[in-house]
């Protein structure tokens, strides 16, 4: 009945789940059948001792119940070693897990890394439309100025091809200017900002 009620202990076990406070329990259950397999080690003990001081007849009887319960001491020991496997599975189990999870852990600091590299360069490009505009605007001021003048020169009959020299010298230069704004427009990739 012992044997039996061990063995049914033993299924109980080895269909838990071992994490946690199971992996506890199955801790306390490998330590009762220690102290079980030590308390059947006394008792065998005991019985060696008794099988010398007993008569002839019942010496053979003495010696079967000294074999079962080897057998017994035998199951037993078969049956921790199963479950001390079962648990060392689970342990390994765990820190793999914990080890596939440092690995993600590092690849997100990875990505918040190129993220914050790439933020940092947007930053850098926006600052440089924003001192192209800038310029542009200038640019433009300095256009309507250039236009005033020369339309004063006009009206002061200065010559028609010095004033088309300077327009199209004019004109040069604003468009040098969009173009290297839509440069950097096209780094930032970012087609409201294009000039036409």
């Amino acid at each position: 009945m012992v044997l039996e009620g061990l063995k049914y202990r033993f299924y109980q076990i080895t269909s838990m789940d071992f994490l946690g406070k199971e992996g506890e329990k199955a801790a306390e259950a490998v330590e009762n059948l220690s102290e079980r397999i030590e308390d059947l080690e006394s008792h065998l003990n005991a019985l060696d001792n008794a099988v010398q001081d007993t008569k002839e007849e019942s010496r053979e009887t003495d010696l079967k119940v000294s074999r079962e319960n080897r057998e017994r001491l035998i199951q037993l020991e078969e049956m921790v070693k199963k479950l001390t496997d079962i648990q060392k599975k689970n342990l390994d189990d765990v820190n793999s897990e914990r080890s596939r999870q440092s690995r993600i852990e590092a690849k997100i600091d990875r990505v918040k890394e190129q993220m914050n590299d790439v933020e940092e360069g947007q930053a850098e490009l926006r600052s440089r439309v924003e001192k192209v505009e800038d310029k542009l605007f200038s640019m433009e001021r300095e256009l309507g100025s250039e236009i005033e003048l020369n339309q004063s020169r006009i009206d002061s009959k200065i010559s028609e091809s010095q004033f088309e020299s300077e327009k199209k010298d004019l004109k040069t230069q604003i468009s040098r200017l969009k173009t290297s704004l839509n440069a950097i427009a096209d780094e930032l990739d970012d087609g409201k900002i294009r000039v036409e």
